[in-house]
């Protein structure tokens, strides 16, 4: 299987998202979070991702170029509006937002809304723990899936949506928690038969300080990330 470099995918996705009609800054930005989850080792969170990006422009799920829009403020809390756009660049709008209410106050909360789903956040909750703040962050599934983990055999297994958090350590690097998580019935196993519930594992990645969570009986992506 043939290598590329992470500069190299970042430069061709950027450039099929500005084929699309995206601002050059935002395929930009956009393209190197991809980069970033295949280098983290999340190939469904990476660039493949693109080709999901684009039918969705497409079918007008997607708006290419909408800009993210502070809709509402507290002291300590914040709500991001995407406009419809990439999940990625509400993301980065809540996360200065969050740095600097964080800075004033030393506690802030964030709400995205209206903006296009994010497969991995653990490049987001980064951001703010190199400032040296604890930072959490959590996507919601679809509203009609249960959001709770169920009795093997039944129900669903785990809610919808990916889950980071990261914790600045004395030595300068970060303690990273880094997973996604996806709603199937218990029921229903991965491609070799298992059941979902059966198939968590944590992992600890060797010389990294994360905590990823594996899934080894697969199963499918909900809403276009690697959720497990």
């Amino acid at each position: 299987m043939r290598r590329w470099p992470g500069t190299i995918l970042g430069e061709w996705g950027a450039s099929l998202l500005r084929a699309a009609g995206v601002p050059a800054p935002v395929a930009v930005r956009v393209a190197a979070v991809l980069v970033d989850a295949d280098m983290a080792g999340y190939p469904r969170c990476g660039i493949v991702r693109i080709a999901t990006y684009l039918s969705a422009i497409q079918r007008g799920e997607l708006q290419a170029s909408a800009q993210p829009q502070v809709a509402g403020t507290q002291p300590a809390a914040v709500i991001v509006r995407g406009g419809g756009g990439f999940g990625e660049e509400a993301l980065a709008a809540a996360v200065g937002e969050l740095a600097v209410r964080a800075g004033r106050l030393g506690v802030a909360a964030a709400a995205v809304r209206d903006a296009y789903p994010v497969g991995r956040l653990a490049p987001f909750v980064a951001r703010l723990a190199r400032r040296g703040r604890l930072a959490w962050a959590w996507t919601n599934g679809d509203s009609a899936r249960p959001r709770v983990a169920a009795v093997p055999g039944g129900g669903a297994c785990l809610s919808g949506g990916a889950l980071a958090g990261a914790v600045p350590r004395g030595d300068g690097r970060l303690l990273l928690l880094d997973m996604c998580l996806a709603a199937r019935p218990a029921s229903a196993g991965g491609p070799d038969g298992r059941r979902p519930a059966a198939a968590w594992r944590p992992r600890r990645e060797q010389g990294s300080g994360s905590v990823r969570g594996d899934r080894a009986a697969g199963g499918r992506a909900d809403r276009g990330g690697l959720r497990g």
